[in-house]
């Protein structure tokens, strides 16, 4: 279960992060088309490439480094409570309803349980739980 677990909260965590990556580009790219192209740095201001170059950084890691522990704290949350909602149900009938009906409470686990459920099994035994009986 650990390891279903440590899995579980590395694939939530990296779709928040992603999610907010997400975010941030549509926001700059909304405010770019509002204002036109312009840089919202003050003069002095350093950006990420300058601190390659010269040495400056601003602490752009540190905001990245905070986000994703956020994201990490996020997705363990989330998985937990994940795991206490469905052991507190003695039998879940039809997964892919449950999903239907509770994606909104774990939107981040709704997305990796509809890849997850939706793949189409393959090999040798699957074929033979597939045929259709002939007459």
């Amino acid at each position: 279960k650990e390891a279903v677990t440590a899995s579980l909260i590395e694939k939530v965590s990296e779709k928040k992060l992603a999610a907010r990556e997400g975010e941030v580009t549509t926001q700059a790219a909304a405010s770019t088309s509002e204002s036109g192209p312009k840089s919202n740095k003050k003069a002095g201001e350093s950006s990420t490439m300058g601190g390659i170059f010269w040495g400056d950084d601003s602490g752009d890691q540190g905001k990245a480094d905070d986000q994703t522990k956020a994201a990490a704290v996020y997705a363990r949350s989330n998985v937990d409570h994940y795991f206490t909602t469905v052991k507190s149900r003695s039998r879940i009938e039809d997964p892919l309803a449950w999903w239907n009906t509770n994606q909104k409470e774990f939107p981040e686990l709704g997305e990796l349980a509809r890849v997850w459920l939706g793949a189409t099994v393959v090999g040798p035994a699957a074929d033979e739980r597939c045929r259709y009986p002939e007459g």
